[in-house]
């Protein structure tokens, strides 16, 4: 049986393989086809990382008049660029490679994808099939390299005169479908290139294949694959209006929603509806401009009385997962009769083992339905009543935060909730940031531009990740993360450096992980410090220095936002520091709490 890793001799009886001084003409002949059809699908972004194998795939991307491109350092940054890219422009960006390590290096950005269900094309160059398995230099297994983690996984046909034009362009057509199809994911393309690599002077002018004529004048793709949106059929439809019809108590979930389209349906939809909102921080969606939306849940949730008494019939939840673990326990501790869950997607989103009803339908068209059709009528006492304790709640910690004269983490993230704005793009860090801002992000105006890598909820590439985000927005992003996350990604401080839309990174500094003075760990005072709390006296202005960025620090809001509001007016960078105590950090969240329990029960 032949190795699934060393493929057969790809050349037909009777076919020779191409004359090697001619090698480097049809490995960039071809090469510049994969890029045009793959932009004639949608691509319009790169992003490369040096390497010799991929030379090819490299000219094509750089002198493609239609495609931009974003050279990276190194591969892991450059794929968490691509996957911010796509979570904001909504289509994937393509990622180019050296063969070797080079590709292994984008794992833990395809693993965010797959599990976010954001979109990506991989386009690893490799050794030609016979230096496989022969210990040449710099070759791996890279066929399927990332396993189940990707939408479909192919390997191109090393470039010679004699190929098929109709089946490389169609599978370059249905591998760009399988990227942006739902669910959507990443796509893996292996690319074999024999040497030598270098630009040639010229480039064949045409090959023998009766479609080329047609396809080289054209500017559309070879196949085209339309994304169908999957509608509600009419017993779903009459299904659906008898369960909201006798609801009563009802509360609508936003998740995560991928891009400015379902953002806009939501709002449609959460604008007419009179049951309460709890909109995700990554929903894009939160914003006291509802009639519904109740902007504190994940406080007002920890109250486990208040919960029994407002516990709803009917949740209905639109999108991707959400961040609060106190929304979860609510679910879990409180099921409602009927959860219904709509996403576009068939990937199962249900942590929580309470849905009743999943709907796969494309949300745009849902919301519109649901709006007209009148779905979200409820209880105006039951509505008032949750409104009533979420302005209390917002009241009670916005007076705490204002009257601590020091900076606290919470506050740090409630002064950019403040400082949002449609202007700008907002990208949070893993761990307690995100945790924070779902908490104490109180947003005046929505729609807004808001992500955060949650697929997996790694902290690993969030500042990569930021840069492509602002590369898909076409705006300023202000960012957020933990001290512990930006050692992960210090090389993305250059990236950011460079970027066409300036990145306003905020490093949160508690010297360690601290999140993990959340948990039960830290009683084991003789393990907690050393093994998890992962100590360290380091900062972060040599680090800015290195990329060329201004730094800053501040110790109260008002110095905070002063520089963000200078930065953002300036249209400039920056990185800055906020120096916080771990410690003193876990008392004040207990504190807080504690004062919002005592504020809720009188």
């Amino acid at each position: 049986m032949a190795n699934y890793y060393q493929p057969a001799n790809p050349y037909p009886v009777g076919v020779n393989p191409p004359v090697r001084d001619q090698q480097a003409e049809w490995n960039h002949f071809w090469s510049g086809i994969v890029l045009e059809e793959l932009h004639r699908c949608g691509l319009e972004m790169a992003f490369l990382s040096p390497g010799s194998r991929s030379t090819p795939l490299t000219v094509a991307a750089a002198r493609h008049p239609r495609i931009k491109t974003l050279v990276c350092y190194d591969e892991r940054a450059a794929a968490f660029a691509a996957l911010g890219y796509a979570r904001a422009a909504g289509r994937p960006a393509a990622l180019i490679c050296t063969s070797g390590t080079a590709v292994a290096n984008y794992f833990p950005a395809v693993v965010e994808a797959w599990e976010d269900q954001v979109p990506l094309l991989i386009l690893s160059a490799d050794r030609p099939w016979e230096l496989r398995n022969s210990g040449a230099n710099q070759t791996i297994r890279q066929r399927n390299i990332f396993g189940d983690y990707t939408r479909w996984n192919e390997e191109l046909p090393e470039p010679r005169p004699d190929l098929s034009l109709a089946a490389y362009l169609g599978l370059l057509d249905h591998v760009y479908k399988m990227a942006v199809s739902s669910p959507e994911g990443p796509v893996h393309l292996n690319c074999p290139f024999p040497a030598p690599l270098a630009p040639p002077e010229v480039l064949p002018e045409s090959i023998d294949d009766p479609l080329w004529e047609s396809w080289k004048t054209g500017r559309h793709p070879r196949t085209r694959i339309p994304v169908s949106e999957r509608a509600l059929t009419l017993p779903m439809k009459d299904s659906l209006a008898g369960i909201m019809a006798k609801a009563g108590q009802g509360i609508v979930i936003v998740g995560r929603l991928a891009g400015a389209t379902q953002r806009q349906a939501a709002a449609g939809l959460i604008s007419r509806s009179s049951w309460p909102v709890f909109a995700d921080v990554t929903s894009g969606v939160r914003s006291g401009q509802w009639p519904g939306q109740i902007q504190s849940y994940d406080l007002l949730l920890r109250q486990e009385a208040l919960c029994k008494r407002l516990a709803p019939g009917v949740i209905l939840h639109l999108g991707g997962q959400f961040v609060s673990k106190a929304l979860l326990a609510f679910v879990e501790r409180h099921p409602p009769k009927h959860y219904i869950h709509v996403s576009d997607s068939t990937k199962r989103y249900d942590a929580h083992q309470q849905v009743t009803l999943k709907i796969e339908a494309g949300l745009e068209g849902f919301c519109k339905q649901a709006a007209s059709a009148g779905w979200l009528k409820g209880s105006a006492a039951w509505l008032e009543r949750w409104k009533t304790m979420d302005q209390q709640v917002r009241a009670g910690a916005t007076r705490l935060l204002e009257e601590r004269p020091a900076l606290t983490e919470p506050g740090v993230l409630f002064e950019l909730a403040r400082l949002s704005s449609p202007e700008t793009g907002l990208f949070i860090g893993s761990s307690m940031p995100i945790r924070d801002m779902d908490s104490f992000g109180y947003f005046s105006a929505a729609p807004l531009d808001i992500a955060a890598n949650r697929g997996a909820s790694g902290i690993d590439g969030t500042i990569a990740s930021a840069v492509g985000f602002a590369a898909g927005i076409k705006k300023p992003v202000l960012l957020c993360l933990g001290d512990l996350a930006v050692l992960h990604d210090l090389n993305s401080l250059l990236l950011a450096s460079k970027s066409d839309y300036p990145l306003i990174i905020t490093a949160i500094n508690n010297r360690g992980g601290g999140i993990f003075s959340f948990l039960p760990v830290r009683e084991k005072s003789d393990l907690f410090e050393e093994f998890f709390a992962t100590p360290h006296d380091l900062s972060f202005d040599k680090a800015a220095a290195m990329a060329g960025l201004p730094y800053y620090t501040a110790e109260t809001a008002g110095q905070f936002s002063e520089i963000v509001k200078n930065c953002l007016k300036r249209c400039t960078p920056a990185f800055i520091e906020i120096e916080t105590d771990r410690e003193e950090n876990y008392r004040w969240h207990l504190n807080i709490l504690q004062k919002l329990e005592e504020l809720i029960n009188i």
